[in-house]
This record gives C-alpha cells, structure tokens and sequence, in this order.
C-alpha cells in the first residue's frame, strides 16, 4: 500500500464500539485497506467482515471510505455505502457488524504545497497561471458597452 507518513506515526484511529472487543485502530498510509485478511493494513476480525472488505483514502487532507463490494456491505453515518463515502471527523463507520468512530489526525501530510511561499508573486492579484485572455477581454467590452448605453439612454438632454 502507498505509505504517506512515518510507520510510527498514525494518520487516524478507527474507535471500534461494538461488533469486537473494544479497540483503537491506526491508520498508518494515506491509502489503507481494511478486512479480516492478514495482509490488510488494518486488520479487524469480526462477524461480517470480508478478508478485503473497504479501503480508506486520503487525498488533499480529504479522507474517503470504500466499499470493496462485500456481502454484509459497510455504511457511513448510517448510509449505505455504494462505492466511495466522504468522511468527516466522528463519522460513525459500520464494516459488516463491527462499528467504530473514524478520528482523523489533523495533518496533511499527504498534500504537499505546489509553490512555496518564495515563489509566489509578490502581488496576489496576479494569478501563477495565466490563461487565454479573450474571455476577458470579451467581459470587459460587453460591461463597458453597458455602461455607455445606459449612460445614453438615461442622459438627460
């Protein structure tokens, strides 16, 4: 699996509250899989869980839950999960009949920034990237147009 952050180090805990013995879960990678199986990242052995049954992702300091298609299917804050979820920090997160709470660390470590802050213009008006400039100027001409044809209509005489 993609390992974004030290092995030490956990990215979120999965606060398991029933369906197992209680537990806290971390998650290590900023894409983990989760099932009974021994090869997942996170391993929880309990009543309906598939041996690769989600996978929890994070993206620019977004978490995401899937479901990799299991028989007793998973749900996230109390929906159905069909395919991909967005999780928030306390979701409430059902994998077969194992319940836990979904606690993110707040890091983004697996965003790194595109410019450092030296590179950036001086001027923030001034976009890094600049692209065609005819729908601008298009703008610019129909507002001015606009403003000289109600300067026209509404000039007293």
């Amino acid at each position: 699996m993609d390992s974004g952050a030290a092995s030490g180090s956990a990215l979120a805990t999965l606060r398991v509250r029933s369906g197992v013995p209680t537990a806290t879960l971390p998650v290590r990678q900023t894409v983990a899989a989760i099932g009974a199986a021994a090869g997942n990242d996170v391993v929880i052995a309990g009543p309906g869980v598939a041996p690769q049954h989600a996978r929890l992702r994070l993206s620019g300091g977004v978490w995401t839950f899937t479901d990799l298609g299991s028989p007793a299917g998973s749900s996230v804050d109390g929906e159905v999960v069909h395919g991909e979820a967005l999780l928030a920090p306390g979701s409430a997160v059902r994998i077969g009949d194992v319940s836990f709470v979904f606690d993110p660390e707040d890091q983004w470590q697996d965003s790194k920034p595109e410019r450092l802050l030296g590179e950036r213009s001086p001027l923030l008006l001034i976009p890094g990237e600049i692209g065609p400039l005819w729908p601008t100027a298009l703008f610019v001409l129909v507002v001015f147009g606009i403003i000289v044809a109600l300067f026209f209509l509404f000039r007293k005489a």
